[in-house]
């Protein structure tokens, strides 16, 4: 059995520095925080134990586990437990405690964002032998300096700043049993002192290497990186692993009396009591998502107004259904500000999104595309 464990102890100073008061693991990488995103990939692909490290000091992410994590958990099946870090343990310090009674723990870091294939990982620690595996992958770095390569005194070449492509670590480890029991108890350690502590001791510590797409978000800088690495890899990082229940198009709908949202309420099969975006369940007479949104629309928008944003899977913590959401904008006229609507619908301000409490983490990811998709056409325009 492999249980799993989410490094979220640290104290997140870089982010916080760079980019306001959260922790990192509760900042939102196109409209979902680092540590869902987490979260939703280990369950993805099937983990039932999972394990995240905690600082005593940061309730606000407890809080977030207790609350949204367990809901998560929950409908899946899945245990869902905090280990308290009453002092820092460094990146991979928690693993004594958190191994419980499993035979291997996958670590991965909160601030990683990868497409890495847990589960097959997990299979080549196995076949590995080594008492603790690594994700590898290539990165390249430029050396800010001439290089000289030399022969005794003389110089045979001289290369300008020249580009080097190293092994680098995920942040992504398969511990034993044993690997995880050399981790001493209550003490501070990070994954290169236990990774030379094992050689050092002659057990095998194996390399899984890879060419999924990873980036580190560990300050705000990064957000924007791992936002554009995302979209550009949505079906890898926005799929899950495991069969959807029922694919949906959801529509933005933007006038010039802002967005269109929907509350939902008791009622709702799926997301009630929620602020959520409109859309249509795809029957099966529908070729696309579109033919589900323009049949949902009565006609009054036609496919060639609508661009697509993105497509993810959602948990619906309520239904317990994974859903398929493919999202769609389109951006209306005057005409709209008068149209009768449903009274589960209203036209709201795009800055008065994020302020609807409590929405669906559809719309949040919906307003976070919409907001990629305006920058980009600005900067298109500005070129």
């Amino acid at each position: 059995m492999t249980d799993a464990l989410i490094m979220a102890g640290g104290r997140s100073e870089r982010m916080r520095t760079s980019g306001g008061p959260l922790h990192k693991a509760l900042v939102p990488v196109l409209g979902v925080p680092m540590i869902e995103r987490n979260l939703c990939a280990l369950l993805s692909e099937g983990f039932h134990r999972i394990v995240v490290a905690i600082s005593a000091s940061e309730q606000a992410v407890a809080e977030y586990v207790e609350g949204r994590g367990r809901a998560l958990a929950n409908a899946r099946q899945a245990e869902l437990e905090i280990l308290w870090e009453r002092q820092p343990l460094g990146t991979i310090g928690a693993a004594r405690e958190a191994i419980g009674g499993a035979d291997t723990l996958l670590v991965v870091n909160v601030d990683n964002m990868t497409s890495l294939g847990l589960r097959e990982f997990v299979a080549f620690h196995r076949q590995s032998g080594a008492a603790l595996s690594v994700a590898a992958h290539r990165e390249s770095f430029r050396v800010p300096f001439g290089e000289l390569k030399l022969g005794d005194s003389r110089v045979r070449q001289y290369v300008e700043k020249p580009a080097r492509r190293l092994w680098i670590s995920s942040g992504t480890y398969v511990l034993g049993r044993e690997a995880c029991l050399s981790v001493p108890a209550g003490r501070r350690m990070d994954a290169p002192q236990l990774v030379s502590a094992l050689l050092e001791a002659g057990k095998q510590v194996a390399a899984f290497r890879h060419a999924a797409a990873w980036i580190d978000v560990n300050q705000a800088s990064s957000i924007g990186r791992a936002e554009q690495l995302i979209a550009d890899h949505y079906q890898e990082f926005e799929w899950w692993r495991q069969p959807f229940d029922c694919q949906v198009g959801g529509l933005v709908l933007q006038s010039p009396g802002g967005i269109l949202v929907e509350h939902r309420d008791g009622t709702a099969p799926e997301y009630p009591y929620l602020w959520h975006l409109p859309g249509e369940r795809l029957e099966a007479l529908d070729r696309t998502p579109v033919d589900a949104l323009v049949r949902s629309m009565r006609g009054r928008v036609r496919a060639s107004a609508l661009d697509f944003l993105t497509s993810c899977d959602d948990l619906d913590t309520f239904s317990r259904k994974l859903v398929r959401h493919h999202i769609y904008h389109a951006e209306l006229g005057e005409a709209w500000r008068g149209l009768d609507l449903d009274r589960n619908l209203q036209w709201r301000p795009l800055e008065a999104i994020p302020e609807l409490v409590p929405q669906s983490r559809v719309l949040s990811r919906a307003m976070a595309a919409l907001t990629r998709h305006r920058c980009a056409d600005v900067l298109a325009f500005s070129r």
